[in-house]
């Protein structure tokens, strides 16, 4: 199959064989009106960066910091530093048994008895 110009531009620019023509230059107020135009209407990342003569990295840091693409993935919710005080998180955290753990060796043991696998009920607990 043979490539487009446009395709062997693109493989140029990523494999860094070949420089952004607009390189190191700033962005003017027309460009920015040009850009957010025709990324709104529905133009690539990667046709956006040939037209503008800027790599696809430049395109979209451009575009996000004037707020027209946003992330899409989801932020996972952090793990709390300290370990917490329910049967579901403890007994999987690294600091049982150690001075730093909150629990006392009395709770400890209550939950693993609570928490036994040899139970037929053990699901009720995960």
């Amino acid at each position: 199959m043979k490539k487009t110009k446009k395709a062997e531009k693109l493989m140029l620019l990523r494999n860094g064989a070949e420089r952004p023509v607009n390189e190191n230059c700033n962005w003017t107020r027309r460009e920015v009106k040009d850009l957010m135009y025709r990324y709104y209407n529905a133009s690539g990342i990667s046709d956006l960066a040939l037209h503008f003569g800027r790599s696809e990295t430049a395109v979209m840091q451009k575009l996000m910091a004037l707020r027209c693409f946003e992330n899409q993935v989801n932020h996972r919710d952090k793990k709390p530093k300290r370990p917490c005080h329910c049967n579901c998180q403890c007994l999987d955290c690294s600091l049982i048994g150690t001075e730093e753990c909150l629990l006392d060796e009395v709770s400890i043991e209550k939950m693993m008895g609570k928490r036994s696998y040899n139970n037929s009920d053990d699901t009720k607990y995960m």
